[in-house]
């Protein structure tokens, strides 16, 4: 009869099991006696494991919202370099489709080659950062890609490598950015340097007495003036530097004084400066300066590049929660191919119109 129990008790505990094997982690042995004692055993012991699955369940879950909110992808394989871990981004980025666990990375990622990458990282005591180029979505140009790979030990024998995927394009067009910045400055001082030396060569030469000459020596200089304070300007401007006094500004009054203290240049080309301050005044929090020097390159543009006899309009709209400064002439305009470029910094349509009128090509990026 004992036997009989014990192999009843072995039956109910295989099917709790086995249910629990399919998810059900509820199912508990049935107590069939009032007083079992091994049953009681055994469903806390059951008990105890549902805890501890539902507690790993916690953390993978946690892990999973964690690796699928990075911006960055990671992917990761076993010694034999089969992909055992892969997040969406790290898909998205090396151009792997489908389910890839269990695959050679060869077979997973055929966009790049990172099998050698991996065997290398796992040869290294540390992190090793490899940059390679994958395809983009649309096939026709490649994403430059940089990959931090770390071995993974167990019990100090190494069973892998993670690597951490990260989109470097933005990086890349900012160190072109900085080295076509450097390049055009010194293209652009060297130019007027190179004017001002000539002149002052000749002044020495015997004609000291030139006004003419004299006066082309000032605008050179004046134009080397404008491209070192716009170059410090902008630079101050990219630094970061927050160090700004914020206040209550009168948009209208700002854009009509601008206008006003430019109109001595717009007479000179006998340019109609058409602005009024509004009946009902515009207020925004800003930094006076900065709001006054950005009016002032976008109103000085209208004149240096209008025509003679031309107009300016500036005018200041409302619509709900945005105001609205719109600068109008009746200049030479920007042509369609070159609208997409004009913020860029020594961007000039016209580079020799541009520098005999004083231009920097910085105004615009400023």
């Amino acid at each position: 009869c004992a036997v009989d129990s014990k192999a009843r008790l072995v039956d109910r505990a295989m099917h709790t099991l086995d249910e629990f094997a399919d998810g059900n982690f509820d199912a508990r042995i049935e107590l069939i006696h009032g007083n079992d004692n091994s049953v009681t055993e055994y469903n806390a012991i059951i008990g105890r494991i549902q805890s501890r699955i539902f507690q790993q369940r916690s953390h993978n879950h946690a892990l999973s919202v964690v690796m699928s909110q990075m911006q960055n992808g990671i992917i990761a394989v076993d010694q034999d370099l089969r992909v055992i871990l892969v997040t969406a981004v790290a898909k998205k980025l090396l151009g792997i489709v489908g389910n890839p666990e269990g695959q050679l990375i060869t077979e997973a990622s055929k966009d790049v080659r990172l099998d050698d990458v991996f065997i290398e990282a796992m040869n290294q005591p540390g992190v090793y950062t490899n940059d390679v180029a994958a395809r983009t979505t649309m096939g026709r140009g490649h994403r430059p890609l940089r990959l931090y790979v770390s071995p993974m030990r167990n019990d100090g024998k190494v069973v892998g490598a993670l690597a951490m995927v990260e989109d470097i394009t933005e990086l890349r067009r900012l160190e072109q950015v900085r080295t076509d910045f450097a390049a055009n400055v010194s293209h652009e001082l060297k130019t007027p340097l190179t004017s001002i030396r000539g002149f002052v060569e000749t002044l020495e030469a015997g004609a000291i007495d030139n006004p003419p000459m004299a006066r082309i020596i000032m605008m050179e200089t004046e134009r080397l003036t404008r491209l070192i304070n716009d170059i410090l300007s902008i630079s101050k401007l990219e630094s970061g530097d927050t160090e700004v006094a914020i206040e209550r500004i009168r948009l209208d009054k700002v854009a009509y004084d601008v206008c006003d203290m430019l109109s001595i240049h717009a007479s000179e080309k006998q340019i109609e400066m058409h602005s009024h301050i509004n009946e009902k005044p515009i207020y925004i929090m800003g930094n006076p300066d900065r709001v006054e020097q950005m009016l002032i390159n976008l109103v000085e543009n209208a004149i240096k590049y209008n025509k003679e006899g031309g107009w300016v309009h500036v005018s200041l709209n409302v619509d709900n929660k945005y105001f609205y400064v719109k600068v109008e002439d009746s200049g030479i305009g920007i042509p369609k191919e070159s609208q997409d470029a004009i913020f860029e910094r020594f961007y000039r349509v016209d580079k020799s119109h541009s520098r005999e009128i004083g231009g920097t090509g910085l105004g615009l990026a400023i």
